[in-house]
């Protein structure tokens, strides 16, 4: 599980398809009721984004900037 930050243009399916997740887990875990608006800042977890060992707060932070870089270049190629 991880958690991204949400960008100016990110809808579920776009976030979806990046992580490879299914609209309706990021709805359900994140409790985002119709009609299924983002914004920009908010954060959400991304529920299928396992890692083999426990992160300490420095390496989860570092993770999410590289998710959300690699977020970005997909989008922005």
């Amino acid at each position: 599980m991880i958690i991204y930050k949400v960008l100016y243009g990110d809808t579920l399916y776009s976030i979806d398809h990046n992580f490879r997740t299914y609209p309706e887990e990021l709805v359900k875990i994140n409790n985002i009721v119709y009609p299924y608006q983002l914004f920009e800042g908010k954060e959400l977890i991304i529920p299928n984004a396992t890692l083999s060992r426990e992160l300490n707060s420095k390496d989860q932070s570092l993770l999410n900037d590289l998710a959300t870089l690699y977020y970005r270049l997909q989008r922005f190629p």
